[in-house]
């Protein structure tokens, strides 16, 4: 019997793994054996919704809590593999959310066999542009509440940025306010240590925004676009920047990365300073549309393609007295790469270039919606099936999948709020 790895790993989810056993079954038919490879989910924690982003990193157990030997004669081999595992498609907004050289890395790092990706069908379309209207918010202090678009159902409303959060440190004097759609804010530092008025983008309830249209991957090449003017001193004591929080990445340590662009006067020129994980660009404000092409500027980052647009941020900075103001709005984010056909490739390519690097055999397939019940397809390499955008119900979705040697696994069949 050729040597496997060491079985690393939580504990078994056993319904996961019997209903993959099962649909294998029908694939390849009843009375016939099934393929010589069998998937063991080594890594499920059984505590957690598991449609849910895996929490990252795992928690690893004693190894003897993984499967027994096999006998020497048997055709059988144990993989230990991370399945129904989501990197781009933050639908639940991890606090953290991680590239896929990220759980690349992981899965190396545990002697785990195969990572078999299944990011939401729709984060693969995105045919939809999603902005922020602050023509009808109100104002709460600093921050600034924004109502969702007409006819937005409640379990969607996590998808939109409804506050805009205010923080402020030091002591400076703070003042905001909107009309006409657009944010006007300062700030003036009134003694010699700095001050900073900042703004976070939020979903309803205070969290981070998720879904599939904000969190985007930037293989879609999103530009984010806004009108924007300064008000305030142009001297190096006032500076007024919008800040972009990408994907985690572990090059020695769980770091995400950054776009980070400093908005000044037209008669300053442009320029970028890059690390590992930042990049800042010094925009100069030649006209009031202000637009970022996500993708080319992440290019200088290490595997910055393997990024999703996760948060926005606005501040403002002041010292020595001087006043700092910005007026901001009409924020709207749009992928120049909206279909499938790229960015499911992109995504295979990209994971498979991980794996490589990082030792770790890559599948990759989708997790379709299909109601409350989403599907979990499993595809060959070999397969030209492509995400859609629209929810599909299983009598239809199941036999395009078997027709192209996949698998179809069922997700959670009592209804997303049962697990």
């Amino acid at each position: 019997m050729p040597s496997t790895r060491k079985i690393w790993g939580g504990l078994v989810l056993c319904t996961i793994l019997a209903a993959t056993l099962l649909v294998a079954r029908d694939v390849w038919g009843a009375d016939q054996p099934l393929p010589s490879t069998i998937i063991h989910d080594a890594t499920a924690d059984s505590d957690t919704d598991h449609d849910h982003d895996v929490r990252f990193p795992l928690q690893l157990i004693d190894s003897s809590h993984g499967p027994g030997q096999l006998s020497e004669d048997s055709s059988l081999h144990w993989y230990s593999a991370q399945l129904h595992l989501h990197g781009w498609s933050n639908h639940n907004a991890n606090p953290k959310p991680a590239s896929l050289q990220a759980y690349t890395v992981w899965a190396d790092s545990v002697n785990l066999d195969v990572l078999w990706w299944t990011e939401h069908n729709s984060i693969f379309n995105q045919v939809n542009d999603i902005g922020i209207d602050l023509s009808n918010a109100t104002m709460d202090g600093l921050s600034v509440d924004i109502p969702f678009p007409p006819g937005t159902p409640v379990w969607a409303q996590g998808w939109y940025v409804s506050r805009l959060r205010a923080t402020v440190t030091g002591n400076g004097t703070s003042t905001a306010s909107v009309a006409n759609g657009m944010l006007h804010a300062s700030i003036t530092d009134n003694d010699s240590s700095p001050s900073r008025l900042e703004y976070r983008g939020m979903a309803a309830g205070g969290v981070p925004v998720a879904g599939q249209r904000f969190p985007r991957p930037l293989v879609s090449d999103p530009v984010y676009s806004f009108d924007a003017n300064l008000c305030g001193d142009t001297s190096a004591d006032a500076y007024a920047e919008v800040r972009i929080h990408l994907s985690y990445h572990d090059y020695g340590g769980l770091v995400d990365q950054r776009l980070i662009y400093r908005l000044v006067p037209p008669n300053q020129p442009a320029s970028v300073v890059a690390t590992t994980n930042r990049i800042t660009y010094t925009v100069p404000l030649t006209d009031t549309r202000v637009e970022l092409p996500l993708l080319a500027h992440a290019e200088p980052l290490r595997d910055g393609e393997d990024n999703i647009f996760q948060e926005m941020y606005i501040a403002l900075g002041s010292r020595n007295g001087a006043p700092a103001c910005l007026n901001i709005g009409n924020f709207l984010l749009h992928s120049r790469e909206p279909q499938p056909e790229h960015n499911y490739a992109e995504h295979r390519e990209i994971a498979e270039e991980m794996g490589i690097t990082y030792h770790t055999d890559i599948a990759s397939g989708w997790e379709q919606f299909s109601g409350q019940r989403h599907i979990n397809a499993f595809m060959p390499t070999s397969a030209t099936l492509l995400p859609g955008l629209d929810d599909i119900q299983a009598p239809n979705f199941v036999p395009m999948v078997h027709s192209q040697g996949g698998l179809a696994m069922l997700n959670h069949p009592f209804g997303t709020g049962a697990g």
